[in-house]
């Protein structure tokens, strides 16, 4: 970037407005493109003194920034007082946009420990439910292996397509989505990566956790009822929530 544009952009932004000469805080003023109500009206206010005093009328609409002309007919008070309220406009919306971007990732990391552990430990819990059953250990044995089968696979995939052996190993362990969530969100990620490889991380790790866990262990959970219903066992309620949380995740994807 060009140093010049750098050091203008610091002086127009953190220069303190009273060490700023009229023709700067004019230029502030005038690349402005609307002002506050606000400073409008203190504007308005200033135009129809100027305007008393001149014998003249001067006219400015409201939401819109002042001409040149305007401006130089303004003194060097009225103009800090203009560029300080603008600036804290400014730093206002900045702080607002702040709140909503934390706001979204909070949203993004809460969605993210759903889609990692809730439907995890949910296969995990029917796992365990169906290997104390009469009928249905071989069962259980098909569901680890659909979930293990799933978190080597994209373990695998995250180590060849160059994420690091971080994402290798939080693929492994169920915690790529949280990790994705982070990298994209972060300005600082965990991984090596640009924001736009962070975020085809973070879309191919979804599709690879739909397409190999929860859409193989909700269709194999749904065959499993029919067998017990068949069998007359009775199902558990872990199994009807697993069979939600896959169906939820698939509605994330």
């Amino acid at each position: 970037p060009d140093p010049d544009v750098n050091f203008q952009a610091r002086v127009v932004n953190h220069v303190p407005e009273e060490a700023l000469p009229s023709t700067v805080l004019r230029k502030i003023l005038a690349e402005t493109p609307s002002t506050s109500a606000s400073a409008s009206t203190q504007i308005a206010g200033s135009y129809r003194t100027l305007a008393t005093s001149l014998g003249s009328q001067i006219q400015t609409s409201a939401g819109s920034g002042p001409s040149a002309g305007q401006l130089s007919k303004l003194d060097t008070t009225t103009l800090v007082s203009m560029v300080k309220e603008l600036r804290q406009e400014r730093k206002a919306r900045m702080q607002k946009r702040r709140r909503k971007m934390a706001m979204a990732a909070t949203k993004a990391y809460a969605l993210a420990i759903v889609i990692s552990y809730v439907d995890l430990l949910g296969d995990v819990a029917v796992s365990v439910s169906l290997y104390r059953g009469k009928t249905t250990r071989e069962a259980s044995y098909t569901m680890i292996g659909i979930t293990v089968f799933s978190q080597v696979v994209q373990a695998i995939g995250s180590f060849a397509l160059g994420h690091g052996l971080l994402a290798t190993f939080a693929a492994l362990v169920g915690l790529k989505p949280l990790l994705n969530e982070y990298n994209v969100h972060s300005v600082q990620p965990l991984t090596m990566g640009t924001k736009q490889e962070h975020e085809f991380a973070r879309v191919l790790t979804r599709v690879m956790l739909v397409v190999l866990q929860s859409l193989p262990q909700g269709f194999y959970q749904c065959l499993v009822l029919l067998q017990m219903a068949q069998a007359g066992e009775t199902s558990s309620w872990v199994q009807w929530a697993s069979i939600g949380g896959a169906a939820l995740s698939v509605a994330f994807i």
